[in-house]
């Protein structure tokens, strides 16, 4: 996930808005208030949707696919991913959920495939590092292994 935020597309800032309504902001000017900032490409669909207060990232984040598609969806506080982020396919259908602390993959996650069931499900510890119990799945459901982790080394449960 964190490749994926890294990676978008900015191409036009389109307005940094007070989310109180009161005022347009031009582009740097900073204020106490929340702040929305919308990043647009050349057809005018939103790339990137972002939450501001006092200069830093904080409240709702969001990035899109071509043609307003839904990509990322994740919360910030003071400049760090908090809480659930999701990604989405192209095509709407959820592809992963993951937990952050402190801008840290640092919980529970879940992968799915295309058709909506579960691929994957574990948990991280501390950045991208599977810890406990780790299952992956086939496309039908089916359990196809289980894995014990520690800080990202798996070894396979033999049942």
């Amino acid at each position: 996930i964190m490749k994926v935020l890294a990676g978008l597309p900015l191409v036009l800032i389109a307005s940094l808005i007070n989310c109180k309504g009161s005022a347009n902001l031009s582009e740097g000017q900073t204020t106490s208030e929340t702040q929305v900032r919308v990043v647009l490409d050349e057809q005018g669909d939103t790339v990137v949707l972002e939450t501001h207060k006092d200069g830093m990232y904080d409240g709702l984040f969001k990035s899109y696919y071509p043609g307003n598609k839904l990509n990322v969806l994740a919360y910030y506080k003071e400049n760090k991913l908090e809480g659930w982020v999701k990604r989405y396919y192209e095509t709407g259908e959820l592809m992963e959920e993951v937990y952050f602390e402190a801008n840290e993959e640092n919980g529970p996650f879940k992968e799915y495939f295309k058709n909506g069931i579960l691929k994957a499900k574990g948990f991280y510890k501390e950045g991208p590092n599977e810890q406990g119990t780790l299952i992956i799945y086939d496309s039908l459901g089916a359990v196809l292994r289980r894995m014990e982790c520690t800080m990202g080394a798996c070894y396979t449960i033999r049942e």
